[in-house]
């Protein structure tokens, strides 16, 4: 979950699921880049749009979130090779028994 904070008297704090997040932007100024900050933006699914400013190694903050919404949103299929041909064998040998017996 990502969220942002802002305010003195009072306080504002949103959040966004990772699962919500569409797509993250880093902008870094010239002197940002030289000595490692910047902003990432997150723009969500509704088209709301978080920015976290002067943040230190933006772009390794923007690559963790995009690794981590791909890993929530099933990007990746969780689970080996091996596993899945072992699952997909026993729910065959239970088609096969389950025809046999009827």
């Amino acid at each position: 979950m990502a969220a942002a904070r802002n305010g003195v008297l009072g306080v504002t704090v949103r959040t966004v699921a990772l699962e919500r997040i569409q797509n993250t932007t880093v902008e870094q100024h010239p002197l940002g880049r030289l000595v490692g900050y910047g902003t990432v933006t997150i723009e969500t699914a509704s088209g709301t749009e978080i920015a976290f400013w002067n943040v230190e190694e933006p772009t390794g903050i923007r690559a963790r979130l995009e690794a981590e919404r791909k890993r929530l949103t099933g990007a990746e299929v969780p689970g080996s090779r091996d596993q899945w041909d072992a699952i997909l064998a026993e729910l065959q040998e239970w088609r096969r028994v389950l025809e046999c017996d009827f």
